[in-house]
Formats: C-alpha cells, structure tokens, sequence
C-alpha cells in the first residue's frame, strides 16, 4: 500500500500505455485506491467483450484503453470508467440519460459527432469522451460553458493523469491531505500543459 510523505514519492506510472512497467506502477495506484476504498479489484474484460463494444459503437477504440481494459478492467482510477453497456456516442448517450440541452456552439455540435463517452469525471454528471478520429480525449462539462475542451491529446494521458491526482489521498492523516494534494497538482503541470488540464482539475 502506497503512503505519500514526500513529493518524490508520488508516481508518475507511465508515458505511455504499453510502454516497459506501465503495468506494475498503474497496479501500485490501482490496488492502493481500491484498498482505500475497501474494495474489490474488477476482472479484466475479455478481447471478447471489448470486440462487441467495437461492433456495437462501429469504431475501433484507442489501443491504449483496449490495453488498459485487458489488464484492469474497470479500475476506480478516482474517476468512474462507465460499464460498457453504457459507453455511447455523445448524441446517444446524452439522449439515454436525460441530459439537458448542452446548448452547443457550432463549432462544439461538430466536435461532438465524433465523441464517444467513456467515463464519468467523479459522478458528478460531466463527462470524458475520446475523439473517435483523433483519439484525443476531451472534457465534457454540463455546467459551465466552454461545454466542450479538449484535456489531453490521448486516453493514455487521461488515465495517466487520473492515476496521478488519485494519490492525493494516499496519506496517513485527514489533514495531510492538501500537501499531497498540491504535489500531485504540481507534477501534473509538469507533465501537461495548464490549459489542457485546467478545466479537467477544477
């Protein structure tokens, strides 16, 4: 179990999904949440379950989060990666789950054609959807406008800074919490550029 007492202890688990011990530092963050949660580790999806997903949506999606299914699943990664029966085209799923009318600029409607969502920024309604061309991963945010911004040029780098931000809260005491916080804050604007991840992080 990961305890953070020091800034040099937080883990930055990857560059990249798939590059050499992307597994084992994701796993460290992954079980040490799980723990702190008191629960259970999800099975990892099938190349089965992952196929129908793709059949049933019509793209391909990103090699990175294909790896990352395979080997865990639906993690808690401080945010709620979305069952796959519920991972939807933008349009659709908005349409499903009764979400009020976003009131899109025309360029936002055009962007949004080709986003599919995947996950749920901490279940609080807004939303992260990968772009199905380009496969970067953007923002969806049903309270304030901008409504639509791109956070990251990857779903690698989404999970990546996820896994980073959720080690906040590896800390012995309550009130050690900000310190960890603000760390995990600043190696998060060492790796991304602030207006990416500035609409994502508040």
């Amino acid at each position: 179990m990961l305890i953070i007492k020091s800034k040099d202890e937080i883990i930055v688990p990857f560059a990249k999904i798939g590059e050499d011990n992307w597994e084992n530092n994701a796993r460290k963050i992954i079980e040490t949440n799980a723990e702190n949660w008191g629960s259970d580790l999800p099975e990892p999806l099938t190349e089965s379950a992952i196929r129908q997903l793709e059949e049933r949506l019509g793209v391909a999606l990103p090699h990175e989060l294909r790896l990352f299914y395979k080997h865990f699943g639906l993690a808690n990664i401080g945010e709620t990666l979305l069952k796959l029966e519920k991972i939807n085209w933008f349009n659709d799923f908005c349409q499903e789950n009764f979400v009020e009318e976003l009131e899109l600029s025309s360029a936002e409607k055009e962007i949004a054609l080709h986003l599919i969502v995947f996950s749920d920024c901490l279940s609080d309604g807004n939303m992260m959807c990968f772009h199905s061309k380009t496969q970067e991963a953007f923002y969806i945010d049903c309270e304030e406008k901008p409504r639509i911004s791109k956070c990251f040029d990857s779903v690698s780098d989404y999970i990546k800074a996820s896994l980073i931000f959720v080690q906040s809260e590896f800390c012995e005491e309550y009130e050690e919490q900000d310190t960890v916080e603000a760390w995990c804050r600043e190696i998060l604007h060492d790796c991304f550029e602030e207006t990416m991840i500035k609409k994502w992080l508040f």
